[in-house]
Protein backbone atom coordinates (compact mmCIF):
# COMPACT_ATOMS: atom_id res chain seq x y z
CA UNK A 1 0.00 0.00 0.00
CA UNK A 2 1.13 3.53 -0.66
CA UNK A 3 1.52 6.19 2.00
CA UNK A 4 -1.50 7.98 0.55
CA UNK A 5 -3.68 4.86 0.75
CA UNK A 6 -2.74 4.32 4.38
CA UNK A 7 -3.32 7.98 5.32
CA UNK A 8 -6.78 7.81 3.76
CA UNK A 9 -7.78 4.31 4.93
CA UNK A 10 -6.99 4.93 8.60
CA UNK A 11 -8.05 8.62 8.56
CA UNK A 12 -4.70 9.63 10.01
CA UNK A 13 -4.70 13.18 11.41
CA UNK A 14 -1.07 13.41 12.60
CA UNK A 15 1.90 11.98 10.73
CA UNK A 16 5.68 12.15 10.63
CA UNK A 17 6.93 12.22 7.07
CA UNK A 18 10.38 12.48 5.50
CA UNK A 19 11.19 15.42 3.19
CA UNK A 20 10.98 13.48 -0.11
CA UNK A 21 7.39 12.41 0.70
CA UNK A 22 6.37 15.96 1.68
CA UNK A 23 7.93 17.36 -1.51
CA UNK A 24 6.18 14.75 -3.66
CA UNK A 25 2.85 15.42 -1.97
CA UNK A 26 3.28 19.18 -2.44
CA UNK A 27 4.17 18.90 -6.14
CA UNK A 28 2.26 15.92 -7.54
CA UNK A 29 -1.41 15.90 -8.59
CA UNK A 30 -1.74 12.31 -7.29
CA UNK A 31 -2.39 13.16 -3.60
CA UNK A 32 -5.37 15.29 -4.59
CA UNK A 33 -7.19 12.09 -5.62
CA UNK A 34 -7.27 10.97 -1.99
CA UNK A 35 -9.47 12.23 0.84
CA UNK A 36 -6.95 12.94 3.58
CA UNK A 37 -7.70 14.01 7.16
CA UNK A 38 -4.28 15.42 8.00
CA UNK A 39 -4.20 18.11 10.67
CA UNK A 40 -0.52 18.13 11.69
CA UNK A 41 2.51 16.77 9.87
CA UNK A 42 6.01 16.64 11.29
CA UNK A 43 8.96 16.56 8.95
CA UNK A 44 12.63 16.16 9.82
CA UNK A 45 16.09 15.14 8.64
CA UNK A 46 16.46 18.12 6.25
CA UNK A 47 15.01 21.58 5.82
CA UNK A 48 12.19 22.19 3.37
CA UNK A 49 11.94 25.38 1.36
CA UNK A 50 9.40 27.96 2.42
CA UNK A 51 7.56 27.47 -0.89
CA UNK A 52 7.23 23.71 -0.40
CA UNK A 53 6.05 24.16 3.18
CA UNK A 54 3.41 26.70 2.18
CA UNK A 55 2.19 24.62 -0.77
CA UNK A 56 1.89 21.50 1.39
CA UNK A 57 -0.10 23.36 4.07
CA UNK A 58 -2.34 24.99 1.45
CA UNK A 59 -3.05 21.74 -0.38
CA UNK A 60 -3.86 19.68 2.68
CA UNK A 61 -5.18 22.41 4.99
CA UNK A 62 -2.89 21.28 7.78
CA UNK A 63 0.05 22.48 9.85
CA UNK A 64 3.54 21.39 8.82
CA UNK A 65 6.15 21.37 11.61
CA UNK A 66 9.81 21.00 10.76
CA UNK A 67 12.56 19.70 13.00
CA UNK A 68 16.13 19.01 12.05
CA UNK A 69 19.57 19.53 13.45
CA UNK A 70 22.77 17.91 14.59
Amino acid sequence: QSVLEILQKYRITAASLVPPIVIAMANSPLPLKYKLCLETVGCGAAALSHEISEEFERRFNCTLRQGYGY
